[in-house]
């Protein structure tokens, strides 16, 4: 460990668990990082099959040992859409269902319910990337404090 790892608090998974809005201590790439983690989900978001999954996955591999803020950040992003990927696939076969009896006339109601339920996520996705990178630790709504929680307090070991 060296003498500047012991200094800075979030590098190298040394240190306190750090509060919120905090960011001392955290380098640009770090932040950068942090914010590519929430950000390199839109990849996905465009068209590309499980790209949501693969961006934080990269961030998180790449940075995993060097930072436990790019680990949250990833961690977390990847978590939270693992839950919106099994959402979507559990809602998808009612909806389907509905059009198909419905000939058609319930994707008038659900496609722009639909569209707006995506919109939400992009602007939420979003939201966190730009905190992420001014080094914040906020948090996903379902998966944001178990994930801080393995990162922070409990003496794990990553992948």
């Amino acid at each position: 460990m060296t003498q500047e790892q012991q200094s800075a608090p979030y590098r190298g998974g040394i240190g306190p668990i750090p509060s919120a809005g905090e960011a001392a201590g955290l380098t640009p790439d770090e932040k950068l990082w942090g914010m590519l983690a929430h950000l390199l989900v839109f990849i996905g978001y465009v068209g590309v099959p499980f790209a949501t999954l693969v961006g934080p996955a990269i961030a998180y591999f790449v940075q995993k040992d060097k930072s436990k803020y790019v680990r949250f950040h990833a961690l977390q992003s990847f978590a939270f859409q693992l839950i919106v990927l099994a959402v979507c696939a559990v809602l998808a076969v009612p909806f389907y269902f509905l059009v198909f009896i419905t000939g058609g006339l319930a994707a008038l109601i659900f496609w722009p319910l639909a569209g707006l339920v995506w919109l939400g996520f992009v602007i939420y996705v979003l939201y966190m990337g730009i905190k992420a990178n001014h080094g914040e630790m906020l948090m996903y709504v379902l998966v944001g404090s178990w994930v801080h929680r393995k990162v922070y307090t409990e003496d794990w070991k990553p992948l």
